[in-house]
């Protein structure tokens, strides 16, 4: 019996030098170091399903239940991120979306060695055609 097809990832790959990426260190700077769970936290949310979250309400009290840090903490994490190009500005602003170029990037890399047929980037694309297009 075959498996369904997934939109999102049951993994995604962690860079070892994240640390050394000088957004999550302006993050870590400004918002402290449990910062980067949130941060994490909201990528493991993105990846799960696919390359975007939708923002709403409910979302900071998710986060806070799974960290233990206040919602406004998290909503102040959320807003570090966007300042700093953790996440895409203008899709959040025109979509209450959180993806960003980075992401979308790792998901279609994370998909061409997929051997299953998996949803491609259709929404909220901030990638152009040629990384889009699976190698030939």
């Amino acid at each position: 019996m075959a498996r369904i097809a997934k939109p999102g990832l049951e993994y995604f790959p962690f860079d070892v030098d994240l640390f050394q990426d000088f957004r999550i260190r302006k993050l870590i700077k400004r918002q402290g170091g449990k910062a980067v769970t949130v941060y994490a936290l909201l990528l493991c949310l993105i990846y799960k399903n696919g390359y975007f979250l939708q923002w709403d309400e409910e979302l900071p009290f998710i986060c806070s239940e799974s960290t233990g840090f206040d919602e406004a903490y998290i909503l102040e994490v959320v807003k570090a991120c966007l300042a700093l190009g953790l996440f895409d500005k203008e899709t959040y602003a025109s979509d209450k979306v959180l993806t960003s170029r980075s992401i979308q990037v790792r998901y279609c890399n994370i998909q061409r060695l997929n051997k299953r047929t998996i949803k491609q980037i259709d929404r909220y694309s901030l990638l152009d055609e040629a990384q889009l297009a699976a190698p030939s």
